[in-house]
């Protein structure tokens, strides 16, 4: 489930190269419903980047970390849950390559092509989930739609950004390490009319990113509030970590 991404896809075969998991590979040889969508139809028009070969037409998605998933795109019949969705408008991979430990991305992005957009008008916009800690052993969640959406829940505003339509966009108005405010202007944060910047969330990454100067003072800040904690050697990008067994 990703927030951060407008294209629905599940591999397909013939899988050129696809991730090895357990599960099944979808195989349209043996549905009576799937069906190609036509290169001039609205569907495939409002796929962020396309081609076409052979008469199908291609989708093609890269994410931010280089990881990438290209296949046709079709019609087929999905069921989420109770929800049967007939004649949904989803990529079948045929090849991707990066740090997918799945088998396909649920694309729950802003954007017109995302699974919000298509189906809204069933589920009344919105959902929720829960992702408990890994290894937690709780049963995880998704919801589609407002109704279990609680009232008195904390709500931050929703930001837009024309030049890139389907990440959710936040206010970030500073940072604090024990209460201590950094001295980091709020501006760095701000979306520029250019439309570059700005803060997003995105279930999709798996660490938090900050301009460097904002990673460099937090990272400063923590150190100095926190002399006692032994560190240990950085890994890769992060280059402050801690010796947990000490």
């Amino acid at each position: 489930m990703d927030t951060g991404s407008d294209v629905f896809w599940v591999q397909c075969l013939p899988c050129v190269q696809c991730s090895h998991r357990p599960q099944p590979i979808f195989d349209p040889a043996h549905s009576s419903s799937y069906t190609d969508i036509p290169c001039n139809s609205l569907a495939y028009n409002l796929l962020p980047k396309k081609n076409s070969r052979a008469g199908h037409c291609l989708y093609d998605i890269a994410y931010g970390d280089g990881s990438y998933s290209m296949g046709n795109l079709a019609l087929e019949n999905l069921a989420l849950g109770d929800l049967l969705i007939k004649k949904f408008a989803l990529g079948f991979s045929h090849s991707n390559n990066g740090n997918f430990g799945e088998t396909g991305i649920m694309d729950l992005g802003h954007g017109m092509f995302s699974i919000q957009n298509k189906i809204g008008y069933l589920i009344g916009g919105g959902f929720t989930f829960c992702l408990p800690s890994r290894g937690g052993g709780l049963s995880r969640s998704l919801v589609l739609g407002r109704d279990v959406i609680l009232v008195n829940a904390a709500w931050a505003p929703l930001l837009s950004n024309a030049q890139a339509p389907s990440f959710y966009y936040v206010r970030l108005v500073g940072l604090r390490v024990n209460g201590i405010r950094l001295p980091v202007s709020d501006d760095i944060f701000q979306i520029t009319k250019s439309g570059h910047g700005g803060v997003i969330m995105d279930t999709g990454t798996t660490v938090t990113r900050f301009p460097k100067l904002v990673y460099e003072a937090f990272r400063d800040a923590y150190i100095a509030q926190n002399p006692s904690l032994p560190q240990g050697l950085g890994v890769e990008i992060l280059d402050l970590c801690y010796d947990s067994e000490l």
